[in-house]
């Protein structure tokens, strides 16, 4: 799993192909000072010029850092996270108009 968008680089190139793979997740429980539990996951992945420079393994031009707050609701069902982190990150700034591949 992987987003595709249009990326610019830092050094004004354009990638209207980039290729965007989460390569780290973790869940951290955190309290409020009420003592409410919250379960917050934080994600980080790699953006590469297109999906041959990632196949071929060449290096990265980007990367992302992103979090949000994992409901856990008796409706919701978390059996791929990595799949809800991809999910979360097509609603970010940059990332909205990306297109699964």
């Amino acid at each position: 799993m992987a987003l595709r968008i249009t990326h610019d680089t830092h050094y004004g190139i354009n990638c209207t192909e980039a290729h965007c793979v989460i390569k780290k997740t973790n869940c951290d429980v955190e309290m409020n000072p009420d003592g409410v539990k919250s379960h917050v996951v934080h994600y980080s992945g790699k953006i590469f010029y297109n999906e041959q420079a990632y196949t071929d393994g060449k290096s990265p031009i980007g990367g992302f850092n992103q979090q949000y707050q994992l409901t856990l609701d008796d409706d919701v069902s978390h059996y791929n996270i990595i799949k809800e982190c991809y999910e979360h990150l097509k609603t970010v700034s940059g990332f909205d108009n990306s297109v699964d591949c």
